[in-house]
């Protein structure tokens, strides 16, 4: 089922619309782990540069439309640290 939610995360084409994608990421990274099929590589790889050149200069993430924006930035940070940090370790075990 995992396979299937990859084979339809990659068609949607707003997929990198939001930084929000990290999930998707983090799921195509715990793939790759499992399969060693590198289509999931590619594209948990794709999600994180994404992130990454989605992050503010001082070093934080906010939630964007169609999401609502919190107060606090906090919460959107340490998430998306989290799933960098699994799709890196995913990647290079």
């Amino acid at each position: 089922m995992a396979e299937k939610y990859m084979e339809f995360a990659a068609r949607c084409k707003y997929l990198f619309s939001a930084p929000q994608v990290c999930k998707v990421g983090w799921g195509a990274a715990l793939l790759y782990q499992v399969t060693r099929d590198h289509k999931y590589y590619d594209l948990a790889a794709r999600v994180a540069n994404y992130i990454i050149e989605h992050q503010y200069p001082e070093g934080y993430w906010i939630n964007v439309a169609p999401y609502r924006e919190l107060p606090h930035i906090i919460e959107i940070t340490a998430e998306f640290v989290v799933h960098l940090d699994t799709i890196l370790c995913a990647l290079t075990t």
